[in-house]
């Protein structure tokens, strides 16, 4: 692989990563708002409340395991990025 091949490799991660975590940014201040909006959920009662409760707990459940992978893959990414930086020899 020549130089400017594994340049252009290292500056897409570089955005990628930089993407990744702006979405991560946006899920967590999106999850703060829900979980706001959960914690009013307490003051509902009856069936339904109940219900909604069960579905927004799945949902947050559902979230955290993607954030999960988001975060997994931020780390390979991040792996990555340092075997091309070693491997170029000019970082």
């Amino acid at each position: 692989m020549s130089g400017n091949s594994i340049t252009m490799d290292l500056d897409q991660l570089l955005q990628a990563e930089q993407e990744l975590d702006l979405i991560l940014r946006e899920l967590r201040e999106n999850e703060r708002e829900a979980r706001l909006l959960y914690d009013k959920l307490n003051t509902w009662k009856g069936q339904s409340a109940d219900k909604l409760r069960i579905k927004v707990e799945v949902f947050f459940y559902h979230l955290d395991t993607k954030t999960q992978i988001l975060l997994k893959q931020k780390q390979e990414m991040l792996d990555a990025i340092q075997r091309i930086k070693e491997a170029d020899g000019s970082y």
